[in-house]
């Protein structure tokens, strides 16, 4: 998954509202230790590359049957 920070936005586009994460998101590929590049969802209007600060592991939610 992907945190979205406010900075991430066009200027001016960003509101309260906006998704503050996204995913799951599949890994493209390493472009050094600190920087990936990820898969996004067409027109979301951002750049794909991501600092590993804003990248955690996707946990599913376990259910109680």
């Amino acid at each position: 998954m992907a945190y979205l920070r406010k900075e991430r936005f066009p200027t001016k586009t960003y509101t309260k509202m906006k998704m503050k994460k996204i995913g799951p998101c599949k890994i493209k590929r390493k472009f050094s230790a600190n920087a990936y590049e990820i898969e996004l969802l067409e027109g979301i209007g951002i750049s794909p590359i991501f600092n590993v600060t804003d990248l955690y592991s996707f946990r599913e939610a376990k259910t109680k049957l």
